[in-house]
């Protein structure tokens, strides 16, 4: 009786996560879970990209942009292999015969009950494990529960100006994503400073490479490698060619001398 009070109180509407009672659905329920950390237990029963929101049969409407993942099989997030998988520029689903479609969902249709693409054919609903939204890997929210710590607050130089001071959680070869939520294009970084928040180093920009990626260590040497991502987890950052460097040891990176010149001068 008490499981299935609280099961009626996450059907009505949004609760704060927690690691207990983790339910497992029949087919058509499923568990949302929010960038916020809250979640919902309920059936989908609209979703329209031009909208921008995702419907419920007894929760109501929501926004798109406020949901990281939807769980049809129980209410458990965390699954660290899928989000190894999970596309940087689209939705990523998971199906039940071990599919996995890159696409961005359009549509779902309560009638067919069917989700449809872009370029994929439709899906039924039936045939997914879970749904990841374009295009969070893992929100701070669920960071901060496995204790995955943010690397230290970098001060981060972006080509149309900005200066964003939050910590940096990932960074990869097609998108950077910080700890307030905030993801930006990596193509359009300019220069991560790990020291302050200051951008005029006349005598590292006469150093700066034209055709990769330009990083200033603490003992003055220079690395000239393209990075590929971030690892937060350990620490590291690791290049193209599979060497890495620890963040202790990093004063500066600058990603191509022309962005910084276009942006910051000469």
């Amino acid at each position: 009786m008490r499981k299935t009070i609280f099961l009626l109180i996450l059907a009505i509407g949004c609760v704060p996560l927690t690691a207990e009672n983790q339910t497992f659905f029949e087919t058509g329920k499923s568990a949302t879970f929010f960038l916020d950390g809250n979640m919902i237990i309920d059936t989908v029963d609209f979703m329209s990209s031009r909208s921008g929101r995702l419907g419920f049969v007894n929760s109501g409407m929501f926004k798109i942009i406020n949901i990281w993942m939807v769980n049809f099989i129980s209410s458990e997030w965390n699954f660290p292999e899928e989000r190894e998988e999970l596309a940087p520029t689209m939705d990523t689903l998971f199906l039940k015969n071990g599919g996995i479609i890159r696409d961005r969902i359009d549509t779902y249709s309560t009638k067919m009950g069917v989700f449809r693409f872009d370029n994929h054919a439709p899906i039924h609903i039936s045939d997914i494990k879970r749904i990841y939204f374009c295009c969070n890997k893992l929100p701070n929210y669920y960071a901060e529960k496995l204790e995955i710590k943010p690397a230290a607050a970098y001060y981060t130089f972006m080509i149309d100006g900005r200066v964003i001071d939050s910590p940096i959680v990932y960074l990869e070869n097609i998108k950077t994503g910080f700890a307030n939520g905030l993801q930006v294009n990596t193509k359009d970084i300019v220069m991560i400073n790990f020291e302050n928040n200051q951008a005029d180093f006349p005598f590292e920009k006469r150093r700066l490479s034209r055709t990769t990626d330009t990083i200033f260590l603490e003992d003055n040497n220079v690395i000239y490698k393209n990075i590929a991502k971030f690892n937060h987890n350990e620490g590291i950052i690791e290049f193209q060619d599979s060497t890495q460097v620890v963040f202790s040891k990093i004063s500066r990176i600058y990603f191509y001398r022309e962005r910084f010149e276009r942006e910051y001068g000469r």
